[in-house]
């Protein structure tokens, strides 16, 4: 009699378990962990960048901007030749007063292979920019109560401090220099490193909080 009581329980547990857990994780609850799930896919695929200064490949004439270009290449982003190349100086502000074709040595820059597999086109002007690392939502918070929109779902804004991790090791390495060139990188950095604060408004879907980047396909899913 014990024996069968126990396995009655035993399978009434079986079925409130998963039951409870269910309850427990529902992703559609305002949460800080439903919260910190979509700021995760939010923030998936955002870097941190820094500009090579022009679209590579590139060849640089003015002398006083070869530091930067030479800590990229101690950095093994690009590498360096030193070329003559044929300059018609009439197109060609800082030698206007001259006329014809001169020879000027200059410095020709290219891809290294690890510069080639992190960079990107700049979302501003004509550059290049390398982008390495990942962000991770951290003291996240909502800022608002969820608020019922005229489409029939919640929002809500959050706060929270995105932080860079995953930082490689070359740039670990070749950080110094590059700061020492350009110190605004060096504050960019140390910013991200230690934190940046952001918001973000989330919307409540079917299967979870989204944000406006997926809002679209997960909401009506």
């Amino acid at each position: 009699m014990k024996k069968n009581k126990f396995r009655r329980c035993l399978r009434a547990l079986c079925v409130l378990i998963p039951v409870l857990l269910t309850h427990c994780s529902d992703p559609r609850k305002p949460t800080v962990e439903n919260f910190s799930t979509a700021l995760e896919r939010f923030l998936k695929d955002e870097n941190f960048c820094i500009s090579a200064g022009g679209k590579i490949p590139h060849v640089e004439l003015v002398a006083a901007r070869w530091p930067w270009w030479r800590a990229l290449v101690d950095a093994g982003l690009l590498k360096e030749e030193s070329v003559i190349e044929n300059v018609d100086v009439k197109s060609d502000s800082f030698m206007a007063r001259s006329q014809g074709t001169l020879k000027v040595a200059v410095k020709r820059y290219d891809f290294t292979e690890r510069g080639q597999s992190i960079s990107h086109a700049a979302s501003w002007g004509d550059s290049t920019e390398f982008c390495f690392g990942s962000y991770t939502p951290e003291n996240v918070q909502a800022k608002t109560p969820p608020m019922k929109t005229p489409f029939g779902f919640d929002v809500v804004r959050v706060a929270y401090t995105k932080r860079l991790i995953d930082v490689p090791q070359w740039f670990i390495e070749a950080k110094e220099k590059l700061f020492l060139v350009n110190p605004k990188i060096k504050d960019s950095y140390e910013s991200a490193l230690n934190g940046d604060k952001a918001s973000l408004e989330l919307a409540q879907g079917k299967k979870g909080w989204v944000t406006p980047k997926d809002a679209k396909t997960m909401l009506t899913e």
